[in-house]
């Protein structure tokens, strides 16, 4: 048999280089293990790598000091290629057997994976902030937020319950950031008591899309609200509009009524014996006693669908005094008022309008306030302001508004055409 140290350079090199490469797979194999948790497996994983390296410092040896070997050892060939194959394919079969009993078993490297796949970042953490615990999400939110992985997760939680990060949407309890890309991220605090004291767990959940939906929600909302409103105020106008067609109706059959009567009267004067005075008489007394009787209903007063308009939109319309109540200042004095419940609730969110009106010598003074927000600026006229100031104006009055300290509109009617 060839002795190793006869063989030449570069065989020895190879053969050293496959030496070196069994030693290097049993070292892996045995970090593996540890890593593994299996201590009885890497303890013998050690041992044959001890033989490993041994084996490659007896090649290194006769093949430098020959014909001087260590301890008379002269290693053959054949047997040298023997050992490497048979412990590299010992190694190969080791490294399968890792990888069949990590498929199957539960180990600490395969608990982390499992968690740093999770979709919910967590983080789990002793009291003062030394972390056990973290994955990759959380650490990937913390460093959009931070600029920097997860370090200290107490102060990363109180920043997020005082809202101070630049992405905080809300603090408290639940507190959710926002970031540029539009991610929406929610987070979870809680103690756990374990045999090692307690645990603070963190977590965070990605809620981009209950967050989109919840703007979309709210969106509609408003627009259902502001629908509502339109339909309740439609609902009063349909009222006073059915109340008015039945109104007609009436005048209409008594219409009728006084055209029969006239009929009657023109009979009789033509034709004095076809008939008795005292029932012509008779017929028209009932039909002015009716007319003389008959008193406006309710909801034929003026500023009646003002009253229910404000009813249907939960606003409270408060009057002092008496409205005016000739023909021509009627109308002016409804849209005064209107415009006043719509700035109450479009732009003060208010629930009260209040209407001040008085009668002087020369016309009607009114007054308009209401209880909701103080304006933060001056107030600039336009829409249904600028319609009403042209509407005062055309009946020869005057129109003021101040916004401070309080939102008040003065408006002056005389009582004479102009």
């Amino acid at each position: 048999m060839t002795d190793f140290s006869s063989i030449s350079d570069t065989a020895q090199g190879l053969w050293g280089l496959l030496a070196l490469l069994v030693v290097s797979t049993y070292m892996y194999n045995g970090i593996r293990y540890l890593q593994l948790g299996r201590r009885k497996p890497a303890a013998a994983t050690m041992l044959i790598l001890l033989c490993s390296f041994l084996l490659m410092q007896l090649m290194m040896m006769n093949s430098y000091w020959a014909p001087f070997y260590p301890f008379g050892i002269h290693l053959k060939t054949p047997l040298v290629a023997a050992s490497l194959f048979l412990l590299l394919a010992l190694a190969f079969l080791q490294q399968r057997l890792i990888v069949k009993w990590n498929r199957i078993n539960i180990s600490n490297t395969s608990i982390k994976e499992a968690f740093d796949h999770l979709p919910t970042g967590l983080c789990y953490y002793l009291p003062g902030g030394i972390i056990k615990l973290v994955n990759t999400r959380m650490n990937a939110v913390c460093y959009d937020a931070l600029g920097t992985p997860l370090m200290d997760p107490e102060g990363f939680w109180n920043s997020l319950v005082e809202g101070t990060l630049e992405h905080s949407v809300q603090g408290g309890e639940n507190p959710i950031l926002r970031f540029t890309d539009g991610t929406v991220y929610s987070f979870r605090h809680r103690v756990m008591k374990t045999g090692l004291g307690p645990v603070h767990e963190l977590l965070c959940m990605d809620v981009s899309r209950d967050y989109a939906l919840n703007l979309e929600l709210q969106q509609k909302q408003k627009k259902a609200e502001a629908i509502n409103i339109r339909l309740k105020a439609l609902l009063g106008s349909i009222e006073y509009l059915t109340m008015s067609r039945e109104l007609m109706q009436l005048k209409s059959e008594l219409h009728d009524e006084l055209g029969q009567s006239l009929l009657m009267s023109k009979r009789w004067l033509l034709d004095p014996g076809s008939m008795r005075a005292d029932e012509v008489r008779a017929d028209w007394l009932s039909k002015l006693r009716r007319l003389e009787m008959s008193e406006p209903e309710s909801w034929q007063k003026p500023y009646y669908i003002l009253g229910k308009q404000a009813e249907a939109l939960g606003l409270a319309l408060e009057i002092h005094g008496d409205l005016p109540g000739e023909s021509r200042l009627i109308p002016v004095v409804e849209t005064a008022v209107s415009v006043q419940m719509t700035n109450v609730l479009r732009h003060a969110g208010g629930t009260k309008a209040v209407i001040d009106c008085r009668k002087t010598p020369g016309g009607y003074v009114i007054e308009m306030t209401n209880d909701g927000m103080q304006p933060q600026s001056r107030i600039r006229e336009g829409g249904g302001l600028s319609n009403l100031r042209s509407r005062v104006e055309a009946l020869g009055g005057t129109m003021d508004i101040e916004s401070q300290p309080l939102f008040k509109i003065h408006i002056f009617l005389p009582l004479d055409e102009v």
